[in-house]
């Protein structure tokens, strides 16, 4: 399960793009690396 954390700095809406920019960050990289998208779980995968 891939999720992406931020503090509580700026606005919730802010905040939120933000860790789901961070999770696609690692999804796209473990993918490059050759993981098997059947063994990733992320928000961004629905």
């Amino acid at each position: 399960m891939i999720e992406g954390y931020t503090d509580s700095t700026g606005s919730d809406d802010m905040n939120l793009a933000l860790s789901g920019r961070r999770a696609d960050a690692v999804l796209t990289a473990l993918l490059g690396a050759g993981v098997d998208r059947g063994q990733l779980s992320a928000p961004s995968l629905a």
